[in-house]
């Protein structure tokens, strides 16, 4: 009766799905900024519909700040595929690619501190662009395109 069980247990086990692993390695600090940057910006887009939420969304603005810095800091993934004599150029350009982006939050602030919804609206859009093109220019194929 005991083989049975065993038999019976050791088949159950081996058709449930196994358990996740933990991972091995924990992800660069630019990959977890710019996903961060990446939830905050959805986020922002979400609560900016209603201006009862002006606070939130103008700590939030806060907060994607901060991770930018911090990624502005970092090299792009891509930055070890390019021959060395490309890098530091690549790395300036990722550089001022972030600057440029704050510069369109900061006008998105003060459109969101106005109450000017539409101007706030079109500058978030911006920033879904900035978005986008700093992924296809700066972003490793392989990444989590979030």
């Amino acid at each position: 009766m005991s083989r049975i069980l065993l038999a019976l247990s050791l088949l159950i086990s081996a058709s449930l799905p196994a358990a996740a692993a933990p991972q091995d390695e924990e992800k660069p600090e630019i990959v977890q900024r710019m996903e961060n940057m990446n939830d905050i910006l959805r986020q922002i887009r979400r609560q900016s519909r209603d201006a009862a939420n002006k606070a939130s969304v103008l700590e939030l603005i806060k907060e994607f700040r901060l991770h930018a810095l911090a990624a502005q800091k970092e090299k792009p993934l891509k930055t070890a595929d390019l021959p060395e004599e490309e890098r530091e150029a690549f790395v300036a350009e990722f550089r001022q690619t972030i600057d440029k982006m704050l510069s369109t939050l900061d006008e998105f602030q003060a459109a969101v501190e106005a109450g000017d919804s539409e101007q706030a609206g079109q500058l978030l859009r911006r920033l879904f662009e900035w978005k986008k093109e700093g992924h296809s220019q700066f972003r490793v194929q392989d990444e989590d395109p979030s």
